[in-house]
């Protein structure tokens, strides 16, 4: 598609619409609007074969357009804020101090030490956060007591302390001091020690001022503009303008694009591994999906179904195809390089079992949160009284009682997927693992920024087309619900039940298409 042949009469609307989205707030009704709009928009390019192509370019021209009105609603009051130096300083506090002060903090004393010091510089808290996880049992316990029991004597120098209590403070008035409450019963800090040395890459040498805090909040932006360029020249326009449009309107992304720090490293190196597959660049492929997996863990699943064709072509003609060898040796090297990298930034050997221990108690307590994805969050719910109020402990009584019927699920899911994996090329199989991740693990809701990128399952635009108007239609569905119940609990199980019957969808979609002759990768399969 050339968006350069569309007439200029085509960009009127859309370019006035994304000069009026600057002056609108996205509410669940206007959200349901626009994305009841990109169905109906996406349904019209399949709906016809004959349909003229000027007519087509000028429906991708304005898909463009929607997602561009899309994503300045909901990033323009960030800008904005980010222009005086306010980020989200929900993320930006756990990430930038733990990773700063991992070797003081490690995964366990980040609120305890924050409170502690603050108590010693300026008492912005006191009276006001009154509770406090332990993030080493995540029981919710007395402030007072957490900070009486903790002497920072035992794990921090002098001077650390002091540069502690300072970014501390710098970082405080990013928010009222009774608004940090929800912060300091959160889950602590708990990516891999890989992600603990690139972030200090940083922080070591940027420091928590406006300006500093400017240059982090848009490392992300950066990142995932060039990740849609990478997309957009390898897979072409369409595809790229659909991936954006699919990230713009999913609940899990919404307000994430700006003020975070590093929060999406892991999704752009997905998503570059899967365009350096498309060029046949196996071994940096590996690299990076490599770098995915030793930051966030679970992009291992997606590395795992990549191999599911390479071992029906193991079965089928008795040889492990050379690219295989090329794309193993890149994950591999990736894998050791980082490892190493770890060792050097990030905590040592210690740092990795303490990281397990960390997240045996995090994944225990995740499938009860309230915003979260994954086949097994909506089991949590009794369907019979979906709209009655739950609290954690009845969640854990749903999910107990539902265990056979989780695993039923779960069950058929996963065959469904392996099947789809099993029959197509390797390079589509990568994202089916996405649909392994669903079926065994919940996860925070901003993982899966990487449904944006399912379009690219399909063979050619209309496919392409197919598989992004499945997604907008579960989108469409947690916007209605949205309008009914304020209840976050409800919104996601019912995300959740869309979510299992378009991957479901999807995966039988695959399955009846032609069994792929060997990766399409193979076949013109060449060094990197």
């Amino acid at each position: 598609m050339r968006l350069a042949s569309v007439q200029p009469a085509t960009w009127g609307l859309p370019a006035l619409t994304v000069a009026l989205a600057c002056f609108i707030d996205l509410s669940p009704e206007l959200l349901l609007t626009l994305c009841a709009l990109a169905a109906a928009l996406l349904l019209y390019l399949l709906w016809d074969d004959s349909v003229a192509d000027e007519a087509r370019t000028g429906t991708w021209a304005l898909l463009l357009a929607l997602a561009l009105a899309v994503t300045v609603a909901a990033t323009h009051k960030d800008l904005g804020r980010l222009q005086d130096g306010n980020v989200r300083v929900w993320n930006v506090y756990h990430y930038y101090l733990g990773a700063e002060y991992f070797a003081e903090l490690g995964y366990s004393d980040l609120y305890v030490a924050t409170l502690a010091a603050d108590r010693e510089a300026n008492n912005y808290w006191r009276g006001k956060v009154r509770e406090v996880r332990d993030l080493n049992t995540y029981e919710v316990i007395n402030a007072n007591r957490a900070v009486k029991n903790y002497d920072w004597r035992t794990r921090f120098t002098p001077a650390r302390w002091e540069a502690f209590k300072a970014d501390v403070a710098a970082l405080a008035p990013q928010r009222s001091a009774a608004s940090w409450r929800g912060i300091f019963v959160d889950r602590g800090y708990n990516p891999p020690p890989v992600w603990t040395a690139t972030g200090r890459l940083f922080t070591t040498f940027i420091d928590p001022s406006a300006q500093g805090l400017k240059l982090l909040a848009m490392l992300d932006v950066l990142l995932v503009v060039l990740t849609a360029a990478l997309i957009a020249r390898t897979f072409g326009a369409p595809l790229a303008i659909l991936a954006l449009l699919l990230f713009v309107l999913s609940p899990a992304n919404i307000a994430r694009a700006v003020g975070g720090f590093l929060q999406f490293d892991w999704f752009c190196a997905i998503a570059v591994g899967v365009c350096l597959l498309k060029r046949q660049r196996h071994v940096l492929a590996g690299m990076f999906l490599a770098y995915a997996v030793m930051t966030r863990v679970f992009p291992l699943f997606l590395i795992a179904a990549w191999f599911l064709p390479v071992l029906r072509e193991l079965i089928v003609s008795r040889r492990v195809p050379a690219y295989a060898f090329r794309f193993a040796a890149g994950c591999i090297a990736g894998a050791v390089g980082l490892f190493l990298f770890s060792l050097l930034l990030g905590g040592g050997i210690d740092a990795w079992l303490d990281f397990i221990t960390a997240m045996t108690v995090h994944s225990g307590d995740h499938a009860l949160g309230e915003r979260r994805i994954g086949l097994e969050h909506l089991f949590s719910v009794d369907f019979t009284a979906l709209f009655e109020p739950m609290d954690k402990v009845a969640r854990a009584e749903n999910l107990a009682a539902s265990g056979a019927a989780y695993w039923a699920a779960a069950a058929a899911l996963l065959a469904a997927t392996v099947v789809a994996a099993w029959r197509t090329d390797a390079d589509r199989a990568l994202l089916l693992g996405i649909f392994v991740v669903f079926s065994v693990l919940v996860l925070s809701r901003y993982y899966y920024a990487a449904l944006m990128l399912l379009p690219l399952l399909a063979r050619d635009t209309r496919g392409a087309a197919l598989v992004g108007f499945g997604q907008v239609l579960v989108y469409v569905l947690f916007w209605a619900i949205a309008m009914v119940t304020e209840d976050r609990h409800i919104r996601y199980v019912v995300l959740n039940v869309g979510l299992s019957a378009y991957f479901l969808a999807v995966a039988i979609w695959m399955f009846r298409a032609p069994v792929a002759r060997g990766a399409l990768s193979a076949a013109t399969a060449r060094p990197a």
